[in-house]
Formats: C-alpha cells, structure tokens, sequence
C-alpha cells in the first residue's frame, strides 16, 4: 500500500515536469480574466460592498488555477489526494513556519530601519504600503461569514493553491528542464516578486521548496504555509479590529524606538536560516529530475 502510494505522488511529479510554464501561464491567466470579469458582474448585479467584492473575485484568482491544476492531473489516473500524501514522520517540520514568521517580521522591520536612515518619509511609505496591500479592511461591520470566507482563502485555499504552483508544478518542471538549484531561485523569486514583503517570500519560497524536495510531498510545505498564514491573518484582523485598533504601530516610531528588537529578530531569523540552507541543500544537489523525454515503461 505504501509503495503505492509513493508511486501514485512519483507519478503527479512527473506529471509535474511535463507541464509548459508558458502554456499554463498563458491559459490561467485567460481563464482567470474571465473569472474575475463574471465575478465583477455578479458584484455589481447584487450591488455588494468592498468587503464582499474583494472576497468573491480573490477566490475566482485562486480557485481557477485549482480546478485546471486538477484537470491536467487527470492523465496520471491517479487521487488528487496523493498531492497531500507524505510521511507523518515530518510532520514536526511544520515548526518551520515560526522561524518562518520571525525572518519576515525582521526583513520588513530592518528594512523601515534601513530607509529611515535614507529618508523619513521613505520608510513611512514602505509602512503604508504594507498595510494597503491588505486585501481587507475589517472592522466592527464585518460579518461572521466574511471572517470565514477570508480566514477560508488565506489560510486553506491560498497555500494549497500556491504550493502545487510555485513548489510542485514550478519545481518540477524547471528541475527536469536545468536543475533544482535553478528551479528553487526562479520559483522563490517569483513567488517573492508576487507577495508584499518581496525579501521575506522569497526567503519562504525557499525554505518551502526544500522542504518539499526533502519529503518528495506538498503536504508539509501546504501545512507550513497555513500555519504561517494562520498566525498572520491573526495579527492582521487584531491589528484592524478592537485589539489592537488605533495603535501606534501603524506608524514607524515605535520600531526605530524599538530598533534592537528588529536587530534581535533578523539576526536570529538569518543565523537559523543559515544553518538550515547548510544542512539541507543536499538533498536540492542530490536531486533527480526527470526526463522530459516521456519514458514508455513509467
């Protein structure tokens, strides 16, 4: 049973490599533009909020790509479950999400730091920034059902999305094609490129993409990104609701007041991350990727 199992995730991996980047790129984004096209005539025939229109077309840009993702898997005649099969034996890798958190906590508070040597106003812009990029604004009008359509996308949907994306698919297909050294920086800078603290998801993406090499299953890399979207989408709602409504951390004061903190957490976050390159990037050079030749006997 096991051995079938390993097979059935070796099979969705191949199938992995075998997917045009371009070609997917180009037909999800096509299908993508009608989705959140229909999305906007719904929003407006209902005559919904920002709250609810933001909700509807961020699943249409998520769930698209599934249902595609799901369609071109269909040739490996295999459970779409086995993407989310793995050994319960790493499990305790799923930990790696609060190192995780404390380097993109530290990147964007050293990076305030560093721009308000530069310029005041620099670092206040890269603050309001990050808070804007926020796809909603939650607050005392917030329905229950709006706070688990949101916590549903962020935390379930997205990383589930995502890591097929960015860690099977992307992975994969750049590995058979040069080699997963290559396949780890262009995913992981994509991935960064594609999120508001571009330095922290990339450092993430990489993180992620060798987790998932080392347990040749999306299963860990899609619980670490929960766990991680978790906590964040926490901060998030508090930070914009009644725990921590008007606080003064919307503004860059209190982290160059509190600078050694922000040293503290980038220091500590890089030195794990150090160690952690240095005892896994093994398993990326001992890496095998398949042959984009189909082979007759697979």
């Amino acid at each position: 049973m096991k051995n079938s199992g390993n097979q059935g995730i070796r099979r969705i991996r191949k199938r992995f490599s075998r997917i045009s980047l371009k070609k997917g790129f180009f037909s999800i984004l096509f299908f993508i533009i009608l989705s959140v096209i229909g999305s906007y005539l719904v929003v407006n025939e209902f005559d919904l909020d920002s709250s609810w229109q933001n909700i509807i077309i961020s699943y249409a840009v998520y769930v698209t790509p599934f249902l595609l993702i799901i369609w071109v898997l269909r040739e490996t005649n295999q459970p779409f479950s086995f993407i989310v099969k793995g050994d319960s034996d790493e499990l305790s890798q799923v930990f790696i999400a609060i190192p995780l958190i404390i380097i993109s906590i530290g990147v964007a508070w050293m990076v305030i730091l560093v721009l308000n040597e530069i310029s005041a106003g620099a670092a206040d812009n890269y603050l309001n920034w990050l808070s804007n990029t926020e796809l909603f604004k939650f607050g005392p009008e917030t329905t229950l059902l709006q706070y688990v359509l949101f916590l549903g996308m962020i935390t379930v949907v997205a990383p589930v999305v995502e890591e097929i994306i960015f860690r099977g698919i992307m992975i994969e297909r750049i590995g058979a094609k040069y080699n997963y050294s290559w396949a780890i920086v262009i995913s992981s800078v994509i991935f960064g490129i594609l999120h508001s603290e571009p330095v922290g998801a990339f450092i993430s993406g990489v993180v992620l993409s060798l987790v998932y090499l080392k347990t040749r299953s999306l299963i860990i890399p899609i619980l670490i990104h929960i766990a991680n979207n978790s906590i964040a989408s926490f901060f998030i709602i508090a930070d914009e609701t009644f725990v921590f409504s008007n606080s003064r951390w919307e503004t860059t004061e209190p982290y160059i007041s509190n600078a050694w903190v922000g040293i503290l957490l980038f220091t500590a976050g890089i030195g794990w991350l150090s160690w952690y390159l240095k005892h896994n990037w093994k398993n990326v050079v001992e890496q095998q990727g398949f042959k984009l030749k189909a082979e007759k006997n697979e």
